[in-house]
């Protein structure tokens, strides 16, 4: 009997081990659901914060985007706008530039540049172009009329005198109805235009030339007579002109033509153009002071 009952005692004091065990993993096992629970409660502000913080990151990065494609586009256009600058700088000063060089070549030009002079020359002092030989005057073919008059000789047709077909002439031939004239006239382009060469820079005043100013025989005065100096040859200034009007047939009018000029001035030309209107142009003597 005793060994009955020392045998339940033990079995109970097993039942009530196997009990709390049983027990004790119960509350494991809530404890964990708890804290599972709890990191589940948890997890939703955490993935809350991180998809905030994604977000961020995300406007952030979009917001850097749009500053970078700013700036590139500011930096691009300023670029191209000082490109257009530069280029519309270089156009202005090309455009600047040509008009310049078209202003300083018009101001080189025979037509561009005078010289005050009153009309007439009192003749004193030394001719310096006597005895020099003459740039285009040439004379033309004897075969066409032997006029080779000198015009730095000394000799021409005084006053009171009587105009003949003299040699002492020089005869500019231009013959506008020929279309081969180019070919034997002395006056290219209807122009006679005897030039002195001083040789060397001279102080020069004054000019003058002794022309045919009549009508007979095809000879005929020049429609003008312009009168012009240059330093090089190449840039001549105007220092006087006179027109004539077409004198009535069988006019054997001659005179001297000339211009005195308001201050000297220092040149190594000195040049005669005159406007032919007939088949000849006659003079005889060039004198410069």
């Amino acid at each position: 009997m005793k060994k009955l009952s020392a045998l339940l005692a033990l079995l109970l004091v097993l039942t009530c081990f196997a009990l709390a065990a049983c027990g004790g993993e119960d509350e494991t096992s809530s404890d964990a659901s708890s804290a599972s629970s709890a990191a589940s409660e948890t997890s939703p502000a955490a993935s809350s914060a991180e998809s905030s913080a994604a977000a961020s990151s995300t406007d952030t990065s979009a917001a850097s985007s749009e500053a970078s494609s700013a700036e590139s586009s500011a930096t691009s256009s300023a670029d191209t706008s000082a490109t257009s600058s530069e280029a519309s700088s270089a156009d202005t000063s090309a455009t600047s530039s040509e008009a310049s060089s078209e202003a300083s070549s018009d101001t080189t030009s025979s037509d561009a540049q005078t010289a005050a002079s009153t009309e007439g020359v009192e003749p004193s002092g030394t001719n310096l172009a006597a005895g020099l030989t003459l740039v285009g005057a040439d004379p033309v073919d004897a075969a066409l009329g032997n006029y080779p008059g000198n015009l730095t000789d000394g000799v021409f047709l005084a006053e009171g005198g009587t105009f003949t077909f003299s040699t002492d002439w020089l005869g500019y031939w231009y013959n506008f109805k020929d279309a081969a004239v180019e070919t034997k006239t002395n006056a290219p382009g209807g122009v006679a235009a005897p030039t002195v060469d001083f040789g060397k820079a001279t102080e020069i005043r004054a000019a003058r030339i002794h022309v045919m100013l009549g009508n007979t025989s095809g000879i005929v005065a020049p429609s003008e007579i312009k009168f012009s100096y240059s330093e090089d040859g190449t840039n001549w200034v105007d220092f006087g002109a006179k027109t004539f009007a077409k004198p009535a047939d069988n006019d054997k009018t001659f005179d001297w033509v000339g211009f005195t000029l308001a201050e000297p001035v220092t040149a190594q030309y000195v040049r005669v153009s005159m406007k032919c209107t007939d088949t000849w142009t006659f003079v005889d003597e060039l004198e410069v002071y």
